[in-house]
């Protein structure tokens, strides 16, 4: 066996991941040969030597490249392919896997939830004018956005009642909160991408999302599926199982990436600030960062409207108030399949201390 190994043990595996492995069946780990379905241990992904690391970033491309290849085949024979899309937020990562698969990518598609800095927005145009990729950005309908979630303007009818009620109450969304403003600010507008190729509701026309979650990003996460089929669209995940120390790695070995400043400032995307599950400190890292940016602005000027509200508890009147209060028991389960997790992509600890690179890097 070619690298360091260990036996770890792992829970049953949710039923929406059959990995066909039994309950505490030893998983033998060889870092240089990763499990196709069980990240390897991080901890002996940093006991690699930089060679090492290197070797093991090529295993962990010719896996993905075999997961993609296997749902075309698999899932999409006989069916029209319209467009592979690779899903790009502006962060170091989602540009990491959109140039694993860059030859077979077609579109990247942006999610503009309005709620981000301004020049991610405009990395990711530039990136997509420079490789020659058609870019399909959507964002929130007029009135319907999260300034207008904020201020509880935002109407929707009832399942139960069949009566309008408020889609959300109104103040700055905590954890509890997250569902909402994925499904409202991110997931409506990836789903609108069928109707721009003129195939919503086809049974013959797909379109592939390529995204970049992975299992090692949180618990909720762990059972993330390299595939998932919603009507026309087709989701794959074909980076599953890497880590973000294994995305720095071939950032290395690949540098024409493109970096984000935002992404090297933050630590993220910078284009999701809903700050639902804003950790402690985060929103006044995004002021003091970015103070002049419309959306901080605008920030500062709603929490100065809302203020005097009584239909708005105190703690929703500030933005990201939630990061003193996160549950992760709140946290709900749509974060395993939503592109937006409810760790907002941070992997622990342990892989955030990596000794062979910075945390940007």
């Amino acid at each position: 066996m070619s690298g360091n190994t260990r036996e770890s043990r792992h829970r049953q595996p949710a039923p929406t991941l059959p990995l066909g492995y039994a309950d505490d069946v030893p998983i033998v780990h060889d870092p240089l040969d990763p499990h196709p379905e069980i990240p390897t241990p991080i901890e002996l992904v940093m006991s690699l030597t930089l060679s090492e690391r290197k070797e093991r970033n090529k295993a962990l491309v010719a896996l993905s490249r075999s997961k993609f290849e296997y749902a075309m085949d698999r899932y999409l024979s006989g069916k029209n392919v319209v467009a592979i899309c690779a899903l790009v937020s502006g962060g170091d990562d989602s540009y990491t896997v959109a140039n694993v698969f860059r030859d077979v990518t077609t579109h990247h598609v942006h999610a503009n939830t309005e709620t981000g800095i301004e020049a991610t927005r405009e990395f990711v145009r530039a990136t997509a004018a420079n490789w020659d990729m058609p870019l399909i950005e959507h964002r929130p309908k007029p009135g319907q956005g999260y300034f207008d979630l904020v201020r509880g303007n935002v109407m929707a009818r009832s399942r139960k009642t069949g009566e309008l009620t408020r889609s959300w109450p109104g103040g700055f969304p905590g954890p509890a909160a997250h569902a909402i403003m994925y499904q409202r600010l991110k997931q409506r507008a990836l789903e609108r991408i069928p109707h721009d190729f003129g195939i919503s509701g086809s049974r013959k026309d797909r379109l592939v999302f390529i995204a970049g979650r992975r299992r090692p990003e949180s618990k909720v996460r762990a059972t993330v599926p390299y595939h998932d089929g919603y009507g026309t669209i087709d989701w794959t995940s074909p980076m599953a199982v890497w880590h973000k120390a294994d995305l720095r790695t071939y950032r290395l070995m690949n540098p024409e990436i493109p970096r984000n400043p935002v992404a090297r400032t933050l630590g993220m995307s910078g284009e999701c600030g809903c700050l639902a599950n804003a950790s402690p400190g985060e929103p006044e890292r995004w002021r003091q960062a970015f103070p002049d940016d419309p959306f901080i602005i605008k920030v500062g000027e709603v929490e100065t409207e809302i203020a005097d509200r009584e239909d708005i508890p105190d703690h929703r009147k500030r933005w990201g108030w939630g990061g003193a209060y996160a549950d992760p028991d709140e946290i709900e389960a749509f974060a395993r399949n939503a592109v937006c997790s409810s760790s907002c992509g941070h992997d622990p600890l342990l892989d955030m201390m990596d000794p062979l690179f910075e945390v940007d890097a």
